[in-house]
């Protein structure tokens, strides 16, 4: 009998022992815990896009940021515009797209105007000069895609009237350079996109400006750039 209690006794302290030691399955839990807190995750540097399709009018203007966070230096370019504006002209690179449309080309490149208001630097409008024709018609891809057809549209082919040349001289529609001019007005963000395509040299030059048409300097830039079929239209 005392050699069955010892028995006991001892198959007892036995199954004590093993419920206090920690399992190898268990052991390898924690480590595994314990690296995947240690673990350390890059820091990303995402490039910063300028995108002229979300770009916001009559509020101040900022400085454009490159990928690394300068500054972006402007191209140094003289630009006309209204009284009480400034112009600042930038030479297109990877931060500028329209609708995800990259605007730059290594071998024309495109130009990006802002104006904006002397003393408060608020924006008024952007021109955007295209000079490669891939990238011209891929704009109006985006803008086809994002806005549907055009509200207004004309050409010189259907023009039958009389216009003026830079330098205020009657000229016929026969002797007019040949150009199509597009218009997509967006009512709802109070911005309109204006797009006239004429030749250069040989080269279609695309040019696109984003305005409000409602705003005092934008009309004055209207009537100034001779948008005169879309002025007799508005």
């Amino acid at each position: 009998m005392k050699q069955l209690k010892f028995i006991g006794a001892l198959f007892l302290v036995l199954v004590l022992t093993l419920s206090c030691k920690p399992s190898s399955n268990q052991s390898k839990g924690v480590l595994d815990t314990t690296n995947k807190t240690n673990v350390s995750i890059p820091e990303r540097t995402d490039l910063k896009v300028v995108d002229l399709i979300d770009i916001k009018l009559l509020e101040p203007f900022e400085d454009i940021k490159n990928s690394d966070g300068s500054t972006l230096k402007s191209n140094g370019k003289k630009y006309e515009t209204m009284s009480g504006l400034q112009a600042v002209g930038y030479n297109a690179n990877a931060v500028f797209t329209f609708d995800n449309v990259i605007l730059s080309s290594s071998e024309h490149p495109t130009e990006i105007i802002f104006h904006f208001e002397k003393g408060s630097a608020v924006l008024k409008f952007v021109e955007v000069k295209i000079s490669d024709e891939k990238i011209g018609k891929s704009l109006l891809v985006a803008l086809n895609r994002s806005f549907g057809k055009p509200s207004f549209e004309q050409n010189t082919d259907k023009d039958n009237g009389m216009g003026v040349d830079e330098n205020g001289n009657a000229i016929s529609s026969a002797n007019y350079p040949k150009q199509n001019f597009m218009v997509w007005e967006k009512s709802d963000n109070k911005k309109s996109y204006f797009v006239l395509q004429h030749s250069d040299g040989g080269a279609k030059v695309t040019e696109l400006t984003i305005l409000d048409p409602d705003e005092k300097f934008a009309k004055q830039f209207i009537s100034v750039r001779s948008f005169d079929w879309y002025n007799n239209h508005y």
